[in-house]
């Protein structure tokens, strides 16, 4: 291939395969077919099948062949059968053959028959555009025909659509504005629901669609669309996508759906994209992708972000050690926190909240799912849940035992994360099973506050060690695989972090059934914490004597008599050892939620014997959940958002998702 003549000017046909040319001048005779083109390229004749380097602009021309495009494309002609794929455009576009995932500048007009296809960034104006399957134009105008595929509609989103624009196999997401005389044509769905809770569908995503996103899908969807996400729909999507994340993107997500990033996904998302997390969201990823965080994914974090979350304690007991020092943290120490740089541990104010390192999750039977994150109470309030001797949790708990005049009873914390309290000598009988209640540890003033055990208004367990720890428990089942057993070999069991606890299983008897009727039942329940012995001296090393069991008690569930109001049941398990049991609802934050939607309210707690205190318009009501439970089973991907209906019977109705589950429990309310 000869040199450029000296003055720059390309006016013949030049072939530059492998080659690059920079800063040059393509005149009307002129044409450059293949190789690179950088620099600051003038053209009036034609390139076709280059390679457009990042820092190149093209200004004017024609465009042919398969193009690719990292630089700026500016007032040119796209000819028929073209295609360029990515870059930027400036000017006036006129495009008759194909540019794909690409980004519309200002004050640019790109017109003609041609399509776009893949992901759009439109902050110009697009006129007269065929649509490719699939495509996603975000923001700007657009204007004249806009046709879309009918086999995969188009998906337009904040954008503007002017007046006599014609439409057809397009999906308008909510935050679209339509000018008055636009044509509706074919295979056109218009989300119009400015006002109420968004949810997926009004940002043309259906659930099923999201196992099958990539990188490319996730760019072009607006921001927007990410605050409906739950954490079941992030948890589907494929790691590769998670490489399409911005900043903005990630900033819209709720703290409760990050959770469902995995860290398979965190290792492919950009690292710049974790600069657009908030203090309200950026402690929502759970244990396992905090321990993937590195130096780099610490320092791309907005320091702010970090030190003004109430989860900063979460975020720094749960890294890698190996990966993070306590050194990386010093520059995002929240305000008035201290720290010692030789073996990490923390030192909250008063007023924090706390959290300690989860625990890895437990071996346990496929049925049965426990909380995720739990915490290990092995480990010391320090960097990466470091422990240190003497002051570790468990040692901190029993020391304030023995020190507040309860050393008859020692604390640990079994296997599956349950925190079993025991008693010895004169209280050797008594024995209690718990859960931190993870959402509400804190920092205490211990010059201002008590330490000790007490027991709040709501039922919970408080202990607050001397280090002003303040850790509530909630009651939990004694022994879980053991619960499993007895309800059977079909059975499930989900313990929630509050203490909520869903059982199902097979039954052959159920009230209203016939007695010959094999149903599968759904209890949501709350276990009293503590643990009935007696029933064990009816059994022995072979087994227990059921004939002779008091009260007639089984193996399993056992139904009291009592009053609509406060029905209770006995579980008892296979070797004699019993805990009563309440109804309640799974996801008691979640119904408490749902339940501050009505028009006056003004209160509500929920109670460790499964009721829920409500004070409403200055009157105080008692919510008691009924062992009432029904189950719908849910599409592959399908995601349903909680709800809490007053019914005409005058109870209400609790619908929340659980897996593949829809839930539906019913509450009476009572004076």
């Amino acid at each position: 291939m000869p040199p450029p003549p000296p003055n720059g000017m390309i006016e013949d046909n030049r072939f530059n395969d492998g080659h690059t040319m920079t800063d040059v001048k393509i005149s009307p005779t002129g044409s450059i077919t293949g190789g690179n083109l950088s620099g600051d390229i003038k053209n009036q004749g034609i390139i076709a099948n280059v390679n457009i380097a990042p820092n190149a602009t093209i200004d004017g021309g024609k465009v042919s062949g398969f193009n690719t495009n990292q630089g700026t494309l500016c007032n040119m002609e796209v000819s028929n059968h073209s295609h360029i794929e990515g870059g930027i455009y400036c000017g006036n576009v006129l495009n008759q053959g194909t540019l794909a995932n690409l980004r519309i500048e200002k004050d640019t007009v790109i017109q003609g028959n041609g399509m776009l296809s893949g992901t759009v960034q439109n902050n110009g104006m697009v006129c007269g555009m065929r649509l490719d399957a699939g495509a996603q134009v975000v923001g700007g105008q657009l204007g004249c025909d806009i046709k879309g595929e009918a086999k995969a509609p188009a998906i337009i989103g904040q954008a503007q659509i002017q007046a006599e624009t014609k439409l057809e196999n397009v999906c308008l997401t909510r935050s679209v504005v339509m000018s008055n005389n636009v044509t509706v044509g074919n295979n056109v769905t218009v989300n119009n629901n400015s006002s109420g809770e968004a949810v997926m569908q009004d940002y043309c995503i259906s659930p099923q669609q999201v196992p099958a996103f990539d990188d490319k899908r996730i760019k072009g969807t607006e921001k927007d669309a990410f605050q409906t996400f739950e954490a079941p729909n992030i948890a589907v999507l494929p790691e590769q996508a998670a490489a399409g994340f911005s900043p903005e993107q990630m900033g819209e997500f709720k703290k409760d759906a990050m959770m469902g990033f995995k860290p398979e996904q965190f290792k492919q998302m950009p690292p710049e994209a974790l600069s657009g997390l908030t203090r309200e969201n950026v402690g929502g990823f759970q244990a396992k992708v905090l321990r993937e965080m590195t130096p780099e994914s610490l320092n791309a974090m907005q320091p702010e972000a970090l030190q003004e979350t109430e989860d900063f304690a979460k975020i720094a007991t749960n890294v890698d050690l190996v990966k993070l020092k306590p050194k990386n943290f010093k520059p995002v120490l929240p305000q008035n926190w201290q720290m010692d740089e030789t073996t990490g541990k923390l030192h909250p104010p008063p007023g924090s909240k706390i959290a300690f390192k989860a625990m890895d999750a437990p071996t346990l039977p496929s049925q049965i799912e426990m909380p995720m994150d739990m915490p290990d109470l092995s480990s010391s309030l320090a960097v990466g849940g470091r422990p240190i001797a003497g002051e570790t949790v468990v040692e901190k708990l029993n020391q304030t035992l023995n020190s507040k005049g309860f050393g008859e009873y020692s604390l640990r914390q079994n296997s599956s994360g349950i925190v079993m309290v025991e008693g010895s000598s004169t209280s050797k009988d008594i024995s209690l099973a718990l859960l931190p209640d993870s959402d509400n540890m804190q920092q205490i003033d211990t010059t201002v506050e008590t330490t000790g055990v007490a027991v709040d208004k709501t039922g919970r367990y408080m202990v607050t060690t001397e280090d002003g720890w303040q850790i509530p428990m909630v009651p939990a089942p004694q022994d879980v695989s053991d619960l499993a057993n007895v309800l059977g070999t079909d059975s499930v069991v989900k313990v929630g972090k509050k203490g909520d606890v869903l059982m199902s299983y097979t039954a052959t008897q159920r009230r209203g059934a016939r007695a010959d009727e094999e149903v599968y039942v759904y209890f949501v329940v709350i276990f009293d914490p503590f643990i009935d012995p007696t029933l064990q001296d009816f059994c022995d090393a072979s087994g227990c004597n059921w004939d002779n069991m008091p009260g007639g008690l089984q193996l399993g569930i056992n139904f009291d008599d009592n009053n609509r109001a406060k029905q209770q049941m006995t579980v008892v398990y296979s070797q004699g050892k019993a805990q009563k049991a309440y109804p309640t609802v799974l996801a008691p934050d979640t119904f408490i939620k749902e339940a501050k939607k009505f028009a006056g309210v003004e209160d509500i707690v929920y109670n460790t014997d499964g009721s829920f205190t409500l004070t409403y318009q200055g009157n105080t009501l008692h919510l008691y959940p009924t062992t009432q439970v029904t189950a719908k089973k849910l599409e592959q991907y399908e995601t349903v958002k909680s709800s809490l209906i007053r019914r005409d019977d005058g109870m209400l109705e609790y619908n929340v998702q659980t897996g593949d589950l829809l839930l539906t429990s019913l509450v009476l309310i009572s004076e």
